[in-house]
């Protein structure tokens, strides 16, 4: 890509942006995408799901940052899902 590859969080107040914080930087060359934010290890803060597949490419690795506000406290590895099975994360309906 040609972006810069920084994430940052927007803490909101209804339409109104009260806080802007980095978190980090993914390599806009890579296949990263957020596919999901929930509470995924049950400590009440949000966390990040990433998946490395951007249409067919990339590694299918599946990843998830622990956050504690605007900070990774842990980056974990869940799996890792074949490309040619063309499986996708989805939120729930």
């Amino acid at each position: 890509g040609t972006g810069t590859g920084e994430i940052r969080i927007w803490a909101m107040n209804g339409a109104t942006v009260s806080s802007n914080s980095f978190v980090g930087t993914v390599a806009p060359s890579y296949n990263w995408r957020i596919v999901g934010i929930s509470d995924f290890d049950a400590d009440s803060k949000a966390d990040i799901l990433w998946q490395d597949n951007n249409n067919g490419t990339g590694t299918g690795e599946i990843r998830i940052w622990a956050m504690n506000g605007a900070t990774v406290s842990s980056n974990s590895f869940v799996a890792m899902v074949a490309l040619s099975y063309n499986w996708r994360i989805k939120a729930p309906k």
